[in-house]
């Protein structure tokens, strides 16, 4: 039985092994069994993977009953890194999203403290000594606002760093994948020996 086909079905749909198990209601080892053959759904698992892949139940039955090509090293290890690639890439997506909007949030909210800053600062015109001392204070708030954006912005372009980062080891993974030999690592063993 070939599970590659339900593999393919959820990769191009841009799931994740725990994704789809969650939305089965199934363990995320019982997916991995599925895909890799050692174990086949019931009907009722085919059914749900059939409207979650938005597929007919009877295309993912036929492509279930085909055999499985023989899969080579290189092939299990470029699975490993799409699964890989793929669970970064959605952590990585809901991270900057969060950090966006956390970045959104931080700027309306300096955007009417400047208003409300602004309103009060033209109530007090009239008054020299208090429109002097409440421009200091204003100065001050500023730049420690103008200070946490940056810091934002800072922690921002750090995290989009970060995932070229992920990408560039992505890539040198996958290209090491295709051009690996195979190497035979003996690991000595080392006894451990307590001294009093």
């Amino acid at each position: 039985m070939s599970g590659r086909h339900l593999r393919k079905l959820r990769v191009d749909n841009a799931l994740s092994q725990s994704y789809v198990a969650q939305n089965l209601h199934v363990d995320r080892t019982r997916i991995s069994r599925w895909e890799s053959g050692m174990a086949v759904p019931t009907d009722q698992d085919i059914q749900a993977l059939a409207e979650l892949y938005s597929v007919d139940a009877d295309l993912i039955r036929s492509e279930l009953a085909k055999p499985d090509g023989d899969s080579t090293e290189a092939d299990l290890i470029a699975e490993k890194i799409d699964e890989l690639h793929l669970s970064v890439t959605n952590e990585l997506n809901a991270a900057i999203a969060n950090q966006e909007q956390s970045i959104r949030n931080q700027s309306e909210q300096i955007a009417m403290q400047r208003e409300n800053l602004k309103r009060i600062d033209e109530q007090l015109v009239g008054e020299e000594k208090i429109k002097e001392e409440y421009r200091s204070e204003l100065r001050q708030k500023q730049e420690n606002y103008d200070r946490q954006v940056r810091n934002l912005m800072i922690c921002f372009i750090a995290a989009v760093i970060i995932l070229a980062v992920i990408v560039f080891v992505h890539m040198f993974l996958m290209n090491w994948a295709n051009t690996k030999e195979e190497y035979n690592v003996v690991v000595p063993a080392v006894e451990v020996t307590e001294e009093y």
